[in-house]
This record gives structure tokens, sequence and C-alpha cells, in this order.
């Protein structure tokens, strides 16, 4: 279940699903909102966060991700971090794309 809209270059969404948080695991109860904007034709950004309210423990995601886009190149990065009853941990992805 969700909502959306738009926002200038841009849209929000904000969920609540039964899911799960990564393929190959169970899913789970969780509430997700996402920000996304586009800052200039070759560059966009986004932010996530999600809240998962386990039984045991509440525990959440939260991320900012970087995309930049050059003719056939685009390259992505995100930064984030898991929190909860466990230390934090650190998220760091970088992904490059080349299309042909």
């Amino acid at each position: 279940m969700g909502l959306s809209g738009s926002i200038t270059d841009g849209l929000w969404t904000l969920e609540a699903a039964y899911a799960s948080a990564l393929p190959g695991l169970p899913p789970r109860h969780q509430v997700a909102a996402q920000l996304s904007q586009r800052l200039r034709d070759d560059l966009a950004w986004g932010l996530t966060a999600r809240l998962f309210p386990d039984p045991d423990a509440l525990r959440s995601q939260s991320s900012v991700e970087f995309t930049w886009t050059l003719n056939a190149y685009e390259f992505t990065l995100l930064l984030g971090g898991q929190f909860g009853p466990e230390p934090p941990q650190g998220i760091v992805r970088t992904v490059l794309r080349i299309s042909f």
C-alpha cells in the first residue's frame, strides 16, 4: 500500500508492505519513504529510508544515492547505513553501467 506524488523534476513515495528487504531473505513488515530528484540532465539523487518493526526490535536503513549519466555510461554511488539493536553498519555501493 502506498502513496506517491511529484515535485519539481522528481517524485516522492511512501509505502507500507510485507516484503523481503533483500532477495533471498524472508518477508517482513516495513515502511519505506523515498525522495528522488534530477538536479541536471546528467545528475540525479535519491534519499531512501526504511523502517522494520520486527517483533524483537525496531531496525532501520537509510541511504543517499547519486547517479551521473554521460552518453552510454551511468555511474551510481550509494552511501547508507543500517541501524537497530545491533551495532550500526555502513553501506557503500558503486555501479558502473555501460550501454552498447
